[in-house]
């Protein structure tokens, strides 16, 4: 009767333990889930987020480049409005001869 009773609490703490076994594996399963969601979304903002900074550069270059060209137009401008007035004074210092 002793050996009947010590084997049915052994079986009942057998059963107990492995219940406990298999919520811990519960447990730990719901756990590496989470943890691989979170991976993905995270990766997925860190891909968008790449491809907003790529965009950004992109427009930034486009940028320098408009101003780039725009200074060299400002340049020739300012080149050609200076040989306008060496010009003008030219003829303006002829005109002042001529007159004397």
């Amino acid at each position: 009767a002793l050996c009947s009773h010590i084997s049915s609490e052994l079986l009942a703490e057998g059963r107990i333990a492995r219940r406990q076994q298999e919520e811990m594996d519960s447990a730990q399963a719901f756990s590496q889930r989470q943890l691989q969601d979170m991976k993905a979304v995270l990766e997925k903002k860190a891909s968008e987020l790449l491809e907003v900074a790529n965009e950004a550069a992109q427009e930034r270059s486009a940028q320098q480049r408009f101003v780039a060209a725009r200074e060299h137009e400002v340049k020739a401008q300012q080149t050609r409005l200076e040989q306008q007035l060496a010009k003008l004074r030219e003829e303006n210092q002829r005109l002042r001869d001529d007159a004397v």
